[in-house]
C-alpha cells in the first residue's frame, strides 16, 4: 500500500503536493467551526416542565394538572421514569428518558401531546413551560462583584442594570442568575387601626399611590398650523413625597397623610437567592451556557462584554471560568508536544541516519495537524481531551514504528518496509473497541475518540511525510543537518551513555537476584497472579477525570419546600467547615430555597480524588436536614448515600410510615445519618366562607381575597424612580400585625358600604394539617428518604438494603431504592470489573485466530496476561484510590501494543528505552494538574511495556541458565501438583 503510493507521489510530485496543501488549507479555515469542549460528555436524557396555576392549592394542582399530564406522558415511548412535584400555585415534572432516544425530538412530541391537554386547563393556568433538565447543571462562568464604597444592596441593584440584560443576550448563555445582596423596595407597612379610624382599606391606599405616581397623556392641542402634545407628569422624587402624600380630608377638614397610618421606609425584598464568596456575601453573577454553545467563544464575549460595561469601575473577579481550564488544558499539552519534540529531536539527531527522517517529520506536523481539523470534522463537531490525547499517542506511535519501516536513500527515493504485524495490531484494537462497550459509556466514548484520533494521525503524517520527500530538495537539507558532529552533541551521547550504563546495571543486579535461585520466578509469577486477583477485587472503577482539573462541584439539598434563610444558614456553616479543611483554596456558593451549589477550587498540588472528597465529607460533619454530594460521587461503585422511595396513596400514612423507618434506620450500625427528602405537612388555617354572611356583610368573595392577600403578601402599587433606578413601592400590614394567628382573627375586611367587617365573623377558620408539596413518582404519590453510610463498604449498603426493603408495610405500599443516579452504573459495573480483569484475553483470542502457528494458553498467561495483573498491582500501589478512566484507557492499550512490539521484535533496546525514561521524566517534571490524565494513560502503558519485555528477557535467561524452557517448567510442576490432589481426593 506504502510503495504504492510512494510510487505514484513520485510520478506525480506537485499534484500530491497541491492535493495536500488544499486539504491543511481547508481544515485551517474549517478550524473555526470546530468548538472545544474537556470532555464529550453525555447529555442527561432529562425534560423539564413546569406549569404556573396562581390561586390553585396543592391539592387542586395535583388532581386537575399534574395527573392529566402525567397521564399524557405515559403514552409517549422512550420515557424511563417521570416525577413531579405539586406545591401552591406551580407544579414541576421531571422526565428521565432511555440514552437511546433523541431528546430534541421527544421534546417536540412532548411539547405537541402537552399542548393538546394544556388547551382544556381553565384561564389562570399558565402555559406549560418545557425545557432540558440536569439536575447536576452547574454554570459556564461565576463572576464576582465588588466596590468599597457602595453598599452590597445598592451593587446589587448596580450590576442586575448594567450587566444582566446584555450578558443574556450574548449567544451561547442561556441563563443568567444574580445573587448576593438585597434589592431595596420601599415599603409602605400600614396600621389597620389607623386605617380603619380614618374609613380606609389596603386597597384605597394603593390607589392613592398610584393616580399620584403617573404619567398621563391628556391628549392634544391644535393651534393654526401646529399642534401640541399635553401630558400631565406627576412622580415621585423622594421618599418624603411619599410620606407627605395626602389619602382623604376628614369632616373637620383635617388633611390625613400617608405617614399618619403606615410608616414608609427603604427595606430589603424578601430574597429566594443569595451568593457568597468564602463564607461572605458576593454580589455574583452565574453565568450558564446553552447545550451546543462553543465556551471559548462565550467566554471570550462574556469578558469583552464586562470590560466595556463596566463603567462604574468595579472590581471584577472571575471565580470560575470553564473556558480557561479549557485554554489552560491545551497550553500545556502544546508544552508536552514541544517536549516530546525535544526529547525525540535529542534521540533521532544524535543516530545520523535518522536526521532527515526526522527533519521531514517535523516539517509535516503543522499541515498535518490542519489536514487532521478537516478530516475530524466529517465526524465530529468538537474537540476533546480524548482527541488532543489521541494526536500525541499518534505522533509518538507514528515515528516508533515509521523509523524502522521509511528508509530514505541518496537519490531522493523513500524505501518501505511493509510490517505484517500493523494489521494484527488493528484487529487487536478493534477487539478492544468492542470491548469497551460493556465498559461504561464515558470510558468507551473516551477511548473510541483516543484511538480514532491516534488513527488519523498516522494515516496523515503517512501522507504527508511522503508527498513532502518527493517535494523537499533532500540535498540541501543534509547540507544543513550537521548537529551529530557538534560538541554539545558529545555531551548528550556521553551523558546518554552514562546513565543508560546505571540504569541497566540495576537492572542487570535485579535480573541476578531473580535467577539465583531456579524456584524464585516460577514462584513470583504464582505470587503476581494472586496478588493481581485481590488488586481488581478491591479495587473500584471510576469513570471520573477529575483529577485533571483543580475544582470540584458540590450540592447541598434540602427537604422541598425548605425556606430560604434556613437554607442559607445551614449552608454558611458547611462553607465554614469546608474553609477550614487544608487544600481548599476558595469556595463560592449559589443559595436557593433547598439547595445550594457549592464551586470548591483546591490549592495547587491538591487533586480533588475520592480520598480528598471523603476528607471534605468528614470536615463537614453534620449538616442537620441537608444532603451533601459532589458531582463526582457518582462515579463511584460504593456510593456512601442510599436514596429511598416509598410509594403509596395516602400522604398522610406515607409520612407516618417514613417516620417509623427513619427511628429503626438511623439505630443500624454504620449508619451516620438519614435524611427526609420532602418537607413534612405543616399546619395551616383553612378558611371555610359562609356565601349567606358574605351576602349580608355585603363583602364579595375576589374582594375579600384581594384585600386578605394585599394584607398579609402586600402588593407593588408602583414603580418609583431613584436616579436611574426602579424601586418597587409594596403595600402591606406592618410586621406586627401579620405575625400570630390572633392578629390574622382580628384583620377586617372594608364592605361595599365602607364598613369594617371581621373576618371570623364571615369564615370560619379550621386548622388542620396540609402537605405542603405533593410528590410524584411514575404518577404514584411518593416521599423519599436518604441513608449516609460510615464509610463505603458494600456489605453494609446491602445489609442497610436488605432491611428497608424487607420492612412489612400496608398493602398497596412499596419500598424502592432510587437508583437512577446510578442505574447505568450498576447495571455494568460487575462486568465492567469482570470485562476489565480478562482484557488482554481480547488480544490473545485475535492474535490465536490470526497466527498459523496457535499460541498455548500457558505460553499465553505468562507473557502478557501474568504482567497484566502485576501492571495493575503496580498502579495501584503508586497511585493508591480508584481505577480512574485514564488508567482505564491504559489497560484497553496495553495489551495490543505489547503484543505487536514482541512480534515486531521491536525490544527495548538501551536508545529506546533511555528515550523512553527521557519522555516519563519530562512529564513528571513538567506536569501540571491539567495533564494528569495524559500521565496516568501514558505511565499506565509504559508499566506495562517494561514487565512484559523485562518478564521476556528474564525468561530468555532462566531458560539458558537452567536448560528447560520456562513454560514446559511451569507445565510440568502444575501437572504433578494436580495429580497430588487428585491422589489426595481418593485418599
Amino acid at each position: 500500500m506504502h510503495k504504492y503510493f510512494a510510487n505514484s507521489v513520485s510520478k506525480r510530485p506537485i499534484l500530491f503536493f497541491m492535493i495536500a496543501l488544499g486539504m491543511s488549507l481547508f481544515g485551517f479555515i474549517f478550524n473555526s467551526k470546530i468548538s472545544l469542549v474537556r470532555l464529550d460528555q453525555q447529555v442527561y436524557p432529562g425534560l423539564g416542565i413546569r406549569i404556573d396555576a396562581k390561586g390553585y392549592d396543592v391539592n387542586k394542582i395535583e388532581n386537575e394538572i399534574v395527573f392529566p399530564i402525567e397521564r399524557t406522558i405515559a403514552t409517549v415511548g422512550g420515557v424511563k421514569s417521570v416525577r413531579s412535584i405539586s406545591e401552591d400555585g406551580s407544579a414541576f415534572i421531571q422526565i428521565k428518558m432511555n440514552n437511546s432516544f433523541n431528546l430534541k425530538e421527544k421534546s417536540l412530541e412532548f411539547r405537541e401531546k402537552i399542548d393538546l391537554v394544556s388547551s382544556k386547563f381553565p384561564r389562570e393556568v399558565h402555559k406549560p413551560q418545557v425545557f432540558r433538565y440536569d439536575p447536576t447543571n452547574s454554570p459556564l462562568m461565576v463572576i464576582s462583584f465588588s466596590n468599597n464604597q457602595i453598599s452590597q444592596d445598592e451593587l446589587r441593584e448596580l450590576v442586575e442594570k448594567s450587566f444582566k440584560r446584555s450578558l443574556e443576550a450574548i449567544e451561547g448563555v442561556s441563563q443568567v442568575i444574580i445573587g448576593g445582596g438585597k434589592i431595596r423596595e420601599i415599603q409602605v407597612a400600614c396600621d389597620p387601626k389607623q386605617l380603619e379610624g380614618y374609613g380606609l382599606s389596603l386597597k384605597d391606599i394603593v390607589s392613592v399611590i398610584q393616580d399620584k405616581n403617573q404619567n398621563d397623556a391628556l391628549g392634544k392641542l391644535s393651534i393654526v398650523k401646529e399642534s401640541l402634545s399635553i401630558q400631565l407628569k406627576e412622580r415621585f422624587n423622594n421618599l418624603l413625597e411619599i410620606r407627605d402624600l395626602p389619602l382623604k380630608v376628614t369632616p373637620d377638614g383635617r388633611i390625613i397623610f400617608l405617614k399618619d397610618v403606615a410608616k414608609i421606609s427603604f427595606s430589603p425584598r424578601e430574597e429566594n437567592i443569595g451568593a457568597r464568596l468564602n463564607a461572605e456575601e458576593k454580589v455574583t453573577a452565574f453565568i450558564y451556557k446553552n447545550e451546543s454553545s462553543d465556551i471559548v467563544a462565550v467566554s471570550k464575549e462574556i469578558r469583552s462584554l464586562i470590560k466595556k460595561k463596566n463603567i462604574a469601575n468595579l472590581k471584577v473577579e472571575f471565580n470560575q471560568d470553564e473556558s480557561k481550564i479549557l485554554t489552560e488544558t491545551i497550553k500545556y499539552l502544546l508544552y508536552l508536544e514541544l517536549l516530546i519534540l525535544i526529547s525525540l529531536s535529542m534521540y533521532f539527531i544524535s543516530i545520523k541516519k535518522y536526521n532527515l527522517y526526522f527533519v521531514i517529520y517535523v516539517i509535516s506536523l503543522i499541515p498535518v495537524f490542519f489536514g487532521f481539523l478537516l478530516l475530524y470534522g466529517f465526524f465530529f463537531r468538537s474537540i476533546s481531551l480524548a482527541t488532543c490525547y489521541g494526536l500525541i499517542f499518534g505522533n509518538l506511535f507514528w515515528i516508533l514504528i515509521r523509523a524502522r519501516s521509511f528508509v530514505i536513500s541518496e537519490s531522493n527515493r523513500l524505501k518501505v518496509k511493509e510490517n505484517n504485524h500493523l494489521n494484527l495490531l488493528m484487529l487487536n484494537l478493534l477487539c478492544s473497541v468492542i470491548l469497551s462497550k460493556f465498559l461504561s459509556n464515558e470510558v468507551s466514548k473516551f477511548f473510541t475518540i483516543l484511538l480514532f484520533s491516534s488513527i488519523v494521525v498516522c494515516i496523515l503524517l503517512d501522507f504527508y511525510f511522503v508527498i513532502f520527500i518527493y517535494n523537499v530538495k533532500v540535498q540541501n537539507l543534509q547540507k544543513l543537518i550537521k548537529f551529530s558532529d557538534q560538541r554539545w552533541m558529545q555531551y548528550y551521547k556521553r551523558s546518554f551513555e552514562f546513565i543508560s550504563d546505571k540504569l541497566f546495571k540495576t537492572i542487570a543486579k535485579t535480573e541476578e537476584s531473580i535467577l539465583s535461585e531456579k524456584q524464585i520466578l516460577p514462584l513470583a509469577l504464582i505470587f503476581f497472579i494472586f496478588l493481581g486477583v485481590y488488586t481488581f477485587y478491591k479495587v473500584q472503577l471510576s469513570d471520573s477525570i477529575e483529577s485533571d482539573k483543580s475544582d470540584t462541584v458540590a450540592f447541598l439539598e434540602f427537604p422541598s419546600g425548605t425556606s430560604f434563610p434556613h437554607t442559607d444558614e445551614v449552608s454558611l456553616k458547611v462553607e465554614k467547615s469546608i474553609l477550614k479543611i487544608p487544600g481548599v483554596k476558595q469556595i463560592v456558593s449559589k443559595i436557593d430555597p433547598a439547595h445550594t451549589l457549592l464551586l470548591i477550587e483546591l490549592d495547587r498540588g491538591y487533586l480533588p480524588d475520592a480520598e480528598f472528597i471523603k476528607t471534605i465529607k468528614t470536615g463537614v460533619g453534620s449538616t442537620e436536614d441537608a444532603f451533601l454530594f459532589f458531582a463526582a460521587d457518582q462515579n463511584s461503585s460504593f456510593f456512601q448515600e442510599i436514596s429511598f422511595d416509598l410509594i403509596g396513596n395516602d400522604q398522610e400514612l406515607l409520612e407516618i410510615l417514613v417516620s417509623e423507618i427513619a427511628e429503626k434506620v438511623r439505630s443500624l450500625d454504620g449508619v451516620a445519618e438519614l435524611v427526609l427528602r420532602y418537607k413534612s405537612s405543616r399546619d395551616e388555617l383553612r378558611l371555610l366562607p359562609d356565601p349567606s354572611l358574605f351576602q349580608v356583610s355585603e363583602v364579595s368573595l375576589p374582594h375579600f381575597g384581594n384585600e386578605l392577600n394585599l394584607a398579609l403578601q402586600g402588593g407593588v402599587a408602583t414603580k418609583f424612580i431613584d436616579g436611574e433606578k426602579e424601586i418597587d413601592v409594596r403595600v402591606r400590614y406592618a410586621e406586627e400585625f401579620r405575625k400570630s394567628k390572633l392578629d390574622f382573627s382580628e384583620i377586617r375586611i372594608k364592605n361595599l358600604k365602607d364598613k369594617f367587617i371581621p373576618i371570623s365573623t364571615i369564615v370560619s377558620i379550621d386548622e388542620k394539617k396540609i402537605p405542603v408539596k405533593i410528590y410524584h413518582k411514575n404518577r404514584m404519590r411518593t416521599l423519599s428518604f436518604s441513608v449516609k453510610l460510615e464509610g463505603n463498604s458494600s456489605n453494609l449498603k446491602n445489609k442497610i438494603k436488605k432491611f428497608v426493603t424487607s420492612y412489612s408495610l400496608p398493602t398497596g405500599y412499596r419500598l424502592e431504592e432510587d437508583s437512577d443516579y446510578l442505574e447505568d452504573f450498576n447495571s455494568k459495573s460487575g462486568l465492567s470489573k469482570f470485562m476489565t480483569l480478562f482484557l488482554p484475553f481480547a488480544t490473545f483470542g485475535a492474535s490465536f485466530l490470526s497466527l498459523r502457528k496457535k499460541e498455548k494458553i500457558f505460553s499465553f498467561l505468562h507473557k502478557f496476561y501474568i504482567p497484566y495483573l502485576f501492571s495493575v498491582f503496580l498502579i495501584i500501589f503508586f497511585y493508591p484510590g480508584d481505577l480512574y478512566l485514564p488508567f482505564q484507557i491504559s489497560l484497553l492499550l496495553m495489551g495490543p501494543l505489547a503484543y505487536f512490539f514482541i512480534s515486531s521484535k521491536y525490544h527495548l533496546t538501551k536508545s529506546i528505552w533511555i528515550y523512553l525514561a527521557i519522555m516519563n521524566l519530562c512529564v513528571l517534571v513538567f506536569i501540571d494538574n491539567t495533564l494528569i490524565s495524559f500521565f496516568y494513560i501514558f505511565i499506565g502503558v509504559m508499566i506495562y511495556l517494561f514487565v512484559v519485555f523485562f518478564g521476556h528477557q528474564l525468561e530468555i535467561k532462566w531458560s539458558e541458565k537452567y536448560e528447560i524452557p520456562l513454560l514446559d517448567f511451569l507445565r510440568m510442576n502444575l501437572y504433578q501438583f494436580v495429580s497430588r490432589i487428585r491422589i489426595f481426593v481418593k485418599r
